[in-house]
């Protein structure tokens, strides 16, 4: 099932992937929105039998090696 990941810890995870040197900034103005979420996926696994089967992390690392694939790919000259 999936885990509850605070905002903060999802966006330093990613800076640590990508090996980035960015800054976190934290808003305030937002007052109503949650400091967590963890998706309640009990309907979909009840209606279709799915659950996740990739951790967090490596799910990140599969989204951004993809990314990057892509734009390799956007940056080679045309045939």
């Amino acid at each position: 099932l999936p885990t509850e990941t605070s905002i903060v810890d999802l966006a330093r995870t990613i800076i640590s992937l990508v090996h980035s040197d960015s800054n976190i900034i934290h808003d305030t103005s937002r007052v109503d929105d949650p400091a967590c979420r963890r998706p309640d996926v009990s309907k979909i696994f009840h209606d279709i039998g799915w659950q996740a089967s990739t951790d967090i992390v490596t799910g990140l690392e599969q989204t951004i090696h993809s990314v990057q694939a892509l734009d390799l790919l956007r940056r080679q000259p045309p045939l």
